[in-house]
């Protein structure tokens, strides 16, 4: 697959030309995107994006998270965490000053992928190996947006850098992430808030990066939930 097409460190912005997504592939209408690098190693910051129950206490963007439902297999202790085919309602602020009674506006989503990264590096020297994880949601349709009208996709890669700034044997994780859009609607949504969605992305993308390495002790020992 390939390396998405996204800088590194790059803050938040809305992408010249679409990023495919597992789901949709090619054909999107635009992509908000950013990229950072995370002092925990890609496990650590997997355990965090999986745990919605702890987003009140540092995602500003998506302040709560509701799960509507799990596949039948999921066992007891994954109930309360992201799995592949999890449905759930994002509660999402595009405006960081919203004051905590205020609502958020309800997104239903279906996890699309959790699986782990192992890509060898391509024969023509264009991009080395890569190691880590990837999980992906997107939009469940509704009657005011079905499918063929608004179709989105956000995805997160998140790439193990060993030895990383000169430390030996240190794991950090370089984080990819972006959400295409698809259908006749994103245009009229990349006018009202397309700045909005990669601002809150963003924001996001600081605040993941602010939780994990204060949860991180150093580069050591992490109690992981996979």
């Amino acid at each position: 697959m390939g390396p998405p097409p996204i800088p590194h460190n790059t803050a938040a912005i809305l992408s010249l030309l679409p990023i495919p997504t597992p789901s949709y592939g090619s054909g999107g209408i635009f992509t908000a995107a950013c990229s950072t690098r995370i002092a925990a190693s890609p496990r650590q910051v997997l355990d965090i994006i999986r745990d919605v129950a702890d987003y009140p206490a540092w995602n500003s963007f998506v302040r709560s998270v509701t799960i509507d439902a799990q596949a039948p297999c999921t066992p007891e202790a994954d109930l309360p965490r992201l799995n592949l085919g999890t449905l759930f309602t994002l509660h999402v602020f595009m405006n960081a000053s919203a004051p905590p009674t205020a609502a958020g506006r309800p997104t239903p989503e279906e996890l699309s992928v959790l699986e782990p990264i192992n890509e060898p590096a391509d024969a023509g020297g264009a991009y080395p190996a890569r190691k880590g994880w990837r999980i992906a949601w997107r939009a469940r349709p509704t009657l005011l947006t079905p499918e063929w009208a608004l179709r989105c996709e956000r995805v997160a890669e998140l790439i193990e850098i060993v030895g990383a700034d000169g430390a030996d044997g240190a794991v950090e994780t370089e984080y990819f992430n972006w959400e295409t859009f698809y259908g006749v609607l994103p245009p009229v949504v990349k006018l009202a808030v397309g700045g909005k969605v990669a601002d809150g992305l963003g924001r996001s993308m600081r605040e993941l990066k602010r939780r994990t390495e204060g949860l991180a002790t150093g580069r050591g020992e992490w109690i992981g939930m996979l």
